[in-house]
């Protein structure tokens, strides 16, 4: 039982040289590479279309943006009721970016029915 507090004592002083050893390490460089995005920033900006659907004429909304310091384009969709089937606006959100490691776009999407999806180009 004697032991116990000497093994505690042990184990803080440890602890206070492991911590003030670090506290003088040079901090470790974080990976900060950005995607190429140029050649979609011409989705930049508001984009409204209409589409013949079930008969009738489909309005939507859907608007682009850079984000996460330019990493992700966000692409925000509106697409309001247009029948009597589709009794309710749907809002989407799509994030694209690409994977410099794996050359491949990447698609994120989700919508407030529950939909969403994970997309990647073969390369």
């Amino acid at each position: 039982m004697r032991r116990f507090p000497a093994l505690v004592g042990l184990c803080a002083l440890l602890l206070g040289c492991a911590s003030a050893a670090r506290a003088d390490a040079p901090p470790t460089p974080v990976p900060d590479v950005k995607a190429d995005m140029s050649s979609m920033l011409f989705y930049l900006g508001t984009w409204n279309c209409y589409a013949k659907t079930c008969g009738s004429m489909r309005p939507d909304t859907t608007i682009f943006t850079l984000e996460k310091n330019g990493r992700w384009l966000h692409g925000h969709d509106v697409a309001p009721p247009f029948d009597r089937f589709r009794s309710r606006t749907v809002t989407s959100d799509i994030c694209e970016t690409y994977n410099r490691a794996k050359h491949q776009w990447i698609w994120i999407s989700i919508d407030d029915f529950g939909t969403y999806g994970l997309t990647t180009s073969p390369g």
